[in-house]
């Protein structure tokens, strides 16, 4: 079941809750093994990909993070950028909503005020890339245009983390400027690299990370520093590998991020259903009937599959491995896996 989080303690209970029950194996085992059912029950309606789609999406499975100019991605994005370009000068004059106290972005009223750069995320060829990846119905969570401002503030998003909202999600970030290190680039570890800090610090769902922790336990080979020209694109798996926003020393950094989810992702911010229905209601005409369903919020309770949840249930506890201290470890490495 999809819930939205948002700033209710009726929300955020839910959230802690989850936290809590994913301490344990069983659960995570649970979560895992269903999300494979679904993923199963719409392999056969998976879109194909053209030979340079999937390369990049190879590089996503390998790598979990690939750089490419925008160019790359077959898209037109002539009109995507004019329009954000539009609201950096926005964020260069001091507008824009304060995320907190180190970040601006383009509140959802300015950001719908025309199609681009919201509708790009919508593009069949992007659409089929992300269903192809994550395996299931799409949920395009739209895009955030922000700037992340210069001091030294090592919170939120600039800890190291991974992302909590589904098993497998996809973001694109689109730098509007030269990112240097003195921008504070994007960062992340690779698959391989965060696989095993999973390991090492047996990972709970939730869990976030100072710079100091990650810098004495993965290796320098396997951390990422997204610098890059105006324009260039990271398509990565914020669940998958631990990332951070870095910390801009010398200039601020703008950038522009679009974010996939499947429709039975765990939660959604309410910020991003607040921006599907602004757009939809503005713009919704222009849609075709796939683009109408990735931007439509999944029903508040799914279904339950209860012959799946059973036979699930049955097969974990009958594993009693997943019950000792050794079970705990193979189920942190088989949630990490299964991401």
């Amino acid at each position: 079941m999809t819930f939205n989080l948002d700033d209710s303690w009726i929300s955020k209970t839910k959230q802690s809750s989850m936290r809590q029950l994913r301490r344990l194996p069983v659960v995570e085992e649970l979560f895992r093994v269903n999300r494979l059912i679904a993923r199963g029950k719409h392999a056969d309606g998976l879109p194909s990909l053209d030979p340079p789609m999937a390369g990049l999406f190879g590089k996503i499975v390998r790598d979990g993070i690939e750089r490419l100019p925008i160019e790359e991605l077959g898209v037109p994005f002539e009109a995507t950028l004019a329009a954000a370009h539009k609201h950096v000068e926005t964020l260069r004059r001091g507008g824009g909503e304060p995320i907190d106290k180190h970040s601006t972005h383009i509140a959802t009223r300015d950001l719908v005020s025309t199609p681009e750069p919201y509708v790009f995320g919508l593009s069949p060829r992007v659409l089929d890339f992300v269903e192809r990846y994550i395996g299931m119905p799409v949920d395009y969570l739209g895009v955030d245009i922000k700037r992340e401002k210069v001091n030294s503030a090592e919170d939120g998003v600039r800890l190291w983390h991974f992302d909590v909202e589904d098993a497998r999600m996809v973001r694109f970030i689109v730098y509007l400027d030269d990112v240097d290190e003195s921008c504070g680039p994007f960062e992340c570890i690779q698959a391989a690299g965060s696989d095993e800090f999973r390991k090492v610090t047996r990972y709970v769902w939730g869990d976030r990370y100072s710079s100091s922790t990650v810098e004495s336990l993965v290796t320098p080979a396997s951390r990422y520093k997204g610098v890059g020209s105006m324009h260039s694109v990271h398509v990565f798996d914020g669940v998958r590998l631990l990332h951070r926003a870095g910390l801009p020393t010398a200039r601020d950094r703008y950038s522009m991020t679009f974010s996939f989810a499947s429709k039975e992702a765990y939660f959604a911010f309410q910020s991003a259903r607040e921006t599907q229905a602004a757009f939809v209601n503005r713009w919704g005409s222009m849609l075709d009937a796939r683009q109408r369903q990735a931007v439509a919020p999944p029903p508040g309770a799914a279904t339950p599959r209860w012959a799946d949840a059973l036979q699930v249930t049955t097969r974990v506890f009958l594993r009693r491995d997943l019950r000792t201290p050794e079970g705990q470890r193979g189920g942190s490495r088989a949630a990490a896996n299964d991401s």
